[in-house]
């Protein structure tokens, strides 16, 4: 299936498929939903970036009150310990950051404003991962469907072409 035909923009759908990702789907669709927990690793990471961004305010308060009570200025241990201190401060924004938009996904899913799974209606096919994204395409565009089985009963992996 060439790439211009499968749509991974939400805007880009027809509005009866954007109502699928945050409504249940209405009597004539398939849904396969997707039960798959996120988990949220970034609360560990944002509480061991702010141990080690305390630790160097600690290291960075220590150096001003050495420089300043020492009478004379070392611009030097300023600066270094300024730049121990701002690369803690950069990753606990981020981990911050990545920790309140993983949360935002788990209560979206939560309350069902965000669905994941896969839809089949008469027209399109529509899949939609928090891994992959979103990914759109017209029935009448695929030309074959093949399963592959990992073992059991269930397909590991549905490919259409």
């Amino acid at each position: 299936m060439a790439e211009s035909l499968i749509l991974r923009v939400e805007n880009d759908l027809p509005a009866d498929m954007r109502a699928l990702l945050h409504a249940p789907p209405p009597e004539g669709v398939w849904h396969l939903p997707s039960h798959r927990r996120i988990g949220n690793p970034f609360r560990i990471a944002t509480i061991m970036a702010l141990v080690l961004l305390i630790g160097a305010l600690g290291l960075f308060a220590a150096t001003c009150f050495d420089s300043l009570s020492s009478g004379h200025f070392r611009s030097e241990g300023i600066a270094i310990t300024l730049g121990m201190t701002l690369l803690p401060a950069g990753l606990y924004w981020l981990a911050r950051r990545l920790k309140l938009k993983a949360e935002k996904v788990e209560a979206d899913l939560q309350s069902g404003r965000v669905r994941f799974g896969v839809w089949l209606t008469a027209q399109h096919v529509l899949a939609h991962d928090y891994d992959e994204g979103i990914r759109c395409a017209r029935r009448q565009d695929i030309a074959t469907t093949l399963a592959y089985h990992a073992g059991g009963g269930r397909p590991s992996l549905v490919l259409l072409r």
